[in-house]
């Protein structure tokens, strides 16, 4: 484990859809710091950070490879008390199959573990993005199934992906993020390719608001706006956290929460004027990695909120990527 380091927190208010509210909550809470758990290294071909998840076997990151190597990832399971880091084994196919592997989550069906990898492949033609489900065998991932999407009998591209709940023995409902927009679909636990139908259920409207001694910033994360990037998700008991990483202060991340968001994902219709607050937010930064302090999703275990980074003092730093969590928080 390595020093804890002293973050700024910030309080969001958020609104889903058309309506946007920036009234801060009563009871917002500020937390200021968090914890390291363990510097993710490899042999300096994986050397990005992307997708995230967590269950009782510890936590699973994606790391990608470096351009000259060819797209493609490695999935690495961190110990929580940061002690060990296995690399996971698989087969070349899958790793140049999870390109980008910019979100992930795991599942348990039918005693098996397995993880449902986004591998985001859509920055050159568009049209391959889909899941991959690998099942998890002891330090083993083996493909078992592709899952393609689509929204208005088009195929739908998607940056971020978390597991939701089961609506049948057979069908697990799943929650997707492209740009502002998230959709839901139900998957079947057959380990058989399929294209699913996803339904948009709501667009996210925020503005992050940072009020401090020297300091007073206000962000909206607009779609379409060259400022952020659209980073991971996680659902956990009720809200949906969402990760945005800053494009003007590349040392400055965001999480964002939305409460209550169960029922807005479930409405028959999509939601439109709901505007919803939130409570305990974070702004997160650190002066130690200034040229680069991204944080690329987020996982939740337990009711602790871990999240993993890219992190960079100088332009040509590599291997100072890791899982941290938040001190003191509990979701």
């Amino acid at each position: 484990m390595f020093n804890a380091k002293k973050f700024i927190s910030a309080v969001v208010s958020a609104a889903l859809c058309c309506s946007m509210v920036t009234a801060i909550p009563a009871n917002a809470q500020c937390y200021t710091s968090c914890e390291g758990v363990r510097q993710v290294k490899d042999n300096g071909q994986y050397v990005s950070m992307q997708g995230m998840a967590a269950d009782s076997t510890g936590i699973y990151v994606a790391k990608t490879r470096v351009e000259k190597y060819g797209y493609g990832a490695q999935i690495y399971r961190v110990s929580f008390d940061g002690k060990t880091q296995t690399r996971l084994s698989m087969s070349a196919a899958v790793s140049n199959e999870l390109k980008h592997a910019n979100d992930m989550f795991l599942n348990k069906e039918n005693g098996v573990n397995y993880l449902y990898v986004n591998n985001a492949d859509f920055n050159s033609n568009r049209s391959d993005c889909h899941l991959v489900k690998l099942r998890i065998s002891g330090n083993t991932l083996t493909k078992v199934k592709t899952i393609y999407f689509t929204y208005n009998n088009k195929r739908l591209n998607f940056s971020a992906v978390s597991g939701y709940k089961w609506v049948s023995n057979n069908k697990y409902r799943v929650i997707l993020k492209g740009s502002n927009n998230v959709y839901t679909a139900d998957i079947s636990t057959s380990n058989v390719n399929e294209t699913v139908a996803a339904k948009k259920t709501l667009t996210l409207d925020t503005v992050v608001i940072i009020k401090g001694t020297g300091y007073n910033f206000a962000e909206k994360f607009a779609d379409g706006s060259a400022c952020y990037s659209n980073q991971g998700i996680t659902y956990y008991n009720n809200r949906l956290y969402t990760v945005v990483s800053s494009n003007k202060k590349p040392n400055q991340s965001f999480i964002v929460a939305y409460d209550n968001i169960s029922s807005k994902l479930d409405s028959a219709a999509i939601e439109k004027n709901v505007a919803d607050s939130t409570r305990d937010q974070f702004r997160i930064t650190s002066s130690k990695f200034p040229n680069l302090y991204e944080m690329e999703s987020c996982a939740i275990y337990n009711g602790v909120l871990y999240y993993n980074t890219n992190r960079r003092k100088t332009a040509n730093d590599s291997d100072y990527d890791a899982v941290l969590k938040i001190k003191d928080f509990r979701a």
